[in-house]
Parts: structure tokens; C-alpha cells; sequence
């Protein structure tokens, strides 16, 4: 199952919270009775991105590499553990 992840353009909110959430626990669900490989993506280059860096006037690469780690730590606690 591949389930398109946050576009890393600003710092994520609550409203990101659910699409990892809701295919955590469709992904759990799902393994129940089939053998599932769970991917996600955490980024994708596009306008939004680009509109973030001119703003911020940094180079995107910069803006994206603050905005990933936030985007890791706040993950661990948004996706349910691996149990039941």
C-alpha cells in the first residue's frame, strides 16, 4: 500500500495528523488478512515548496532540511506504535 505523505512546505499541524493516523490503522487492519507492505513518502518538490523558500528567502533545500526533522520527531507521535 502507498500512501502519499506530507508536503514539507510549513511546519505540519494537526490537519496532517490524519493521513498518517487513518492508513496506520488501515494498514493494521488490512495485515489481519493479508501480507502488506506499508510505504509512505515524506516529501515532494513543488510549487508550495518553492513559494516557502522565497518567502522565508532561504534556499529550499535549507527550508526543507528544518522543516523534515520537525516533520520525524512529531511523526513518532501521530503514527500508533506496531501493536494492537
Amino acid at each position: 500500500m502507498y500512501v502519499c505523505g506530507i508536503t514539507a512546505y510549513s511546519f505540519p499541524h494537526i490537519g496532517n495528523a490524519r493521513g498518517p493516523v487513518v492508513f496506520d490503522v488501515l494498514a493494521r487492519v488490512l495485515r489481519r488478512q493479508y501480507k502488506l507492505t506499508y510505504v509512505r513518502n515524506i516529501t515532494d518538490l513543488d510549487d508550495k515548496i518553492y513559494d516557502a523558500a522565497q518567502k522565508e528567502e532561504s534556499k529550499f533545500p535549507k527550508l526543507l532540511s528544518g522543516i523534515q526533522k520537525f516533520i520525524k520527531r512529531i511523526c513518532q507521535h501521530w503514527v500508533l506504535k506496531n501493536r494492537i
